[in-house]
């Protein structure tokens, strides 16, 4: 019988802690985890090679290879027969693309267009919100929120003075950290060029890989983490390229 207590009482000590660490700790054990991850990857990201020994310095490059043998493969690719006018965006399921008033929604996995939505005037911007919601604004100071995953119109509103320059250029040079891509032992720089993206090794400036287009590059997305992909626009089409090993 005492030894049924003694456990039962160890039981609920244990159900307390978690309950505590879950509703009212889970928070700063996260932050504290991440913190410690990010110094982890900056320290990594800003040794000196120099430094270190000549033996050492071939074991580690011999380590930094990895970040050597990656390049983007086209996965699909799709006719468009409209203009862009803000870089592509990207949620874990669809593709988005602004073309003066409308918005178009593509599947990420088979480039299918899922829905379609055309405003009254120009949209100046468009951004991904929480609770399946994504928020654009026009150029007559109009606000409007839709369903991610039908385009189904959810409010609209007015707010005066509302910033009008329109945002999205997207062919400036950008890198992507091992935070973006847990393959990456150091960040790879992509160079956005006329009919081509290489990247570069941001360690010794190397050319790593290049893809080339047919025709003239015009929008770049942000890296997708969850795809390990980049969504470009040449021309009239629409591609998805996977950043993989040879």
């Amino acid at each position: 019988m005492k030894r049924y207590i003694a456990t039962m009482i160890v039981l609920i000590v244990i159900i307390l802690v978690s309950a505590y660490y879950v509703f009212f700790r889970e928070n700063e054990v996260e932050v504290h985890i991440e913190k410690s991850k990010f110094l982890f990857q900056q320290s990594i990201r800003n040794i000196d090679l120099e430094s270190f020994p000549k033996n050492l310095q071939v074991e580690f490059e011999k380590i930094l290879l990895k970040n050597n043998t990656l390049e983007l493969k086209k996965e699909w690719s799709t006719n468009i027969n409209f203009d862009l006018t803000l870089k592509p965006f990207f949620d874990l399921n669809n593709l988005y693309l602004v073309s003066y008033d409308k918005i178009i929604a593509y599947s990420k996995k088979t480039s299918e267009i899922k829905w379609k939505q055309q405003l009254e005037h120009k949209i100046m911007s468009f951004n991904l919100l929480d609770r399946n919601r994504a928020i654009v604004h026009d150029d007559s100071s109009y606000v409007y929120s839709f369903k991610r995953h039908d385009g189904e119109l959810v409010w609209k509103a007015h707010y005066a003075n509302i910033e009008n320059q329109c945002t999205g250029a997207s062919l400036l040079p950008f890198m992507i950290t091992p935070a973006e891509d847990k393959r990456l032992l150091f960040s790879i720089f992509f160079l956005p060029q006329k009919r081509a993206i290489s990247l570069i090794n941001n360690d010794t400036g190397q050319l790593i890989s290049t893809i080339e287009f047919d025709s003239e590059l015009v929008h770049i997305s942000d890296y997708d983490a969850f795809e390990n992909s980049l969504y470009v626009v040449t021309g009239t089409q629409l591609l998805k390229l996977k950043l993989e090993k040879p």
